[in-house]
């Protein structure tokens, strides 16, 4: 009679896993909201008499119709990449 009850236990702890995996797969397609407004956004302009501007625009200059990326190695190098941009930005840097 024990063995029985454990085998009740264990099909009942299943359905309970099944119908919160149905409820939640159920919850995952539900629609998004058709009603929302997005505000509006924009970036700025790109500024041309800054420094930086320039040195991209002749570091670029020979790879007109590429466009590039550089992997940093460390959460060092990427932090002091930062760090380095902003002090350099003279009107405002984008990350």
């Amino acid at each position: 009679m024990r063995k029985r009850q454990t085998t009740d236990r264990g099909s009942a702890t299943l359905r309970r896993s099944c119908l919160i995996a149905a409820l939640a797969l159920i919850a995952a397609c539900s629609s998004l909201r058709t009603s929302y407004v997005k505000p509006y956004s924009a970036a700025f302009s790109p500024p041309k008499g800054t420094p930086t501007a320039q040195y991209v625009a002749n570091t670029t200059a020979d790879h007109s119709n590429q466009s590039g990326f550089r992997l940093l190695s460390n959460n060092i190098d990427a932090l002091m990449s930062r760090v380095v941009l902003a002090d350099k930005a003279a009107k405002s840097i984008d990350l």
